[in-house]
């Protein structure tokens, strides 16, 4: 009876494997068939109220390499001078 126990768990693994394995494709979103694979893509937000500014902008870039950049842009605002 020990053998038997993990020859079942062993089988039953396997089924569920041949069963729903092939399942985690189909779940996943598809690739966008037109942009190329260099497309950086940007994300702009709608103006909301900043603390010292009429309004206030935000800006996010998603680079090709994966690396994200967020830019603020405060509106009717002088230059920031650091």
């Amino acid at each position: 009876m020990k053998m038997k126990l993990p020859l079942f768990l062993a089988a039953l693994l396997v089924l569920g494997l041949a069963l729903f394995g092939a399942a985690t494709p189909a779940l996943a979103a598809p690739a966008a068939q037109d942009a190329p694979a260099d497309t950086t893509q940007v994300w702009m937000s709608d103006v909301y109220p900043a603390a010292d500014a009429p309004g206030m902008l935000q800006m996010v870039a998603l680079y090709p390499n994966n690396a994200a950049e967020v830019v603020s842009i405060y509106l009717t605002k002088g230059a920031i001078v650091e």
